[in-house]
């Protein structure tokens, strides 16, 4: 089972299906469209039981941008995983527009499914310094049981930038972490938050002998943001 949900995930996270192209320009008071498909009819595809159907609407609603946000938050809470991954995927390609997501991405980090969870810290991520509002649940999910949620939860707390700070003790902890993804990812979120961080130096100091050659190098990069002085 964790095989197939790697791959789902893998397939999901790095797959575009069909040519890239851009939303129709959208007349002040009308639907938006795409592909000459509006708004409604993708969201309609968006729940037919066939599997490419829908994967190729969610995407859709995606390239649409925010518009399509309502629509996709409605598709985070579809009882198949697969709808609720790939629409998260989507809201975390529009990066910084789907804002008005992350309450909804929010709540996705305590779903029961490991890479829908990993998805939505993902997407929150994406959504850079703008999704400081999901910090205190990202930090909480530092501590999740599978090492993918912990590694891209905080790297999307290191994308939030200085803001994240009161994550540091908690990414500290992480430091010591048995994978070596999330040890590198909580080194690089560290040295994201930049000289707020310098209660870490004596741990990312002992990171320098990690056994992994990325992890010592992000440990020698945030050293060095670090102590870098605040203007």
């Amino acid at each position: 089972m964790r095989t197939f949900s790697l791959l789902l995930f893998l397939a999901l996270a790095g797959i575009c299906f069909g040519a890239e192209q851009k939303p129709e320009s959208t007349p002040k008071g009308k639907e938006p469209t795409y592909q000459g498909k509006t708004l409604s009819e993708w969201m309609n595809e968006a729940k037919d039981k066939d599997a490419q159907v829908r994967d190729a609407a969610i995407e859709a609603l995606g390239k649409i941008g925010p518009e399509a946000i309502p629509a996709l938050n409605g598709l985070l809470k579809d009882e198949n995983v697969r709808v609720r991954m790939y629409a998260t995927v989507q809201l975390g390609r529009m990066g910084p527009r789907a804002k008005a997501a992350i309450p909804a991405l929010i709540e996705l980090l305590k779903d029961k499914e490991d890479y829908v969870r990993c998805e939505a810290a993902g997407a929150l991520g994406k959504i850079g310094p703008e999704a400081g509002i999901a910090i205190v649940a990202l930090t909480e999910s530092l501590k999740d049981k599978f090492f993918w949620v912990r590694s891209r939860s905080a790297s999307a707390l290191g994308k939030i930038g200085p803001e994240a700070k009161s994550a540091i003790p908690t990414l500290i902890g992480l430091l010591k972490d048995t994978n070596y993804y999330v040890r590198r990812s909580a080194t690089e979120a560290l040295g994201r938050i930049g000289p707020d961080a310098k209660i870490a130096v004596p741990a990312l100091t002992e990171l320098l002998k990690d056994k992994d050659n990325d992890v010592r190098k992000a440990a020698t990069e945030a050293l060095k943001k670090i102590k870098k002085e605040k203007n």
